[in-house]
């Protein structure tokens, strides 16, 4: 039943029934990996993003902090992202440029 569904971050899950805590550890430690060497986020992120939503997603996934500067020449740099012609609006600073993945297949790429 869905309307029995909870969202929670990785870390918060609740003791759930049988091995599914180990299963739900064992998914997590696997996006870690695969991020840091495919384009799997193509497949969590929306159709069009931010290059700070990227980043954010690498932070929350990866549990660190990572340098903008160099974490957006090294995105850009691997063309594995396209700009778009639209601009996300409504914050307190400029439009920010939107972007997509260039394939919908996750492709393996060495980020880190």
């Amino acid at each position: 039943n869905t309307r029995d569904t909870l969202w929670c971050p990785v870390r918060e899950v609740p003791k759930l029934a049988y091995d599914h805590n180990e299963l739900v550890s064992l998914a997590e430690k696997r996006l870690c990996s695969r991020v840091t060497y495919t384009t799997v986020l193509s497949k969590l992120l929306p159709k069009e993003f931010t290059l700070t939503n990227l980043e954010n997603a690498y932070e929350t996934i990866l549990g660190t902090d990572l340098e903008k500067r160099n974490f957006r020449k090294k995105i850009l740099k691997l063309n594995i992202i396209t700009p778009t012609t639209g601009k996300r609006t409504g914050g307190r600073f400029r439009p920010a440029q939107l972007y997509r993945f260039v394939s919908d297949d996750v492709k393996e790429i060495q980020i880190f």
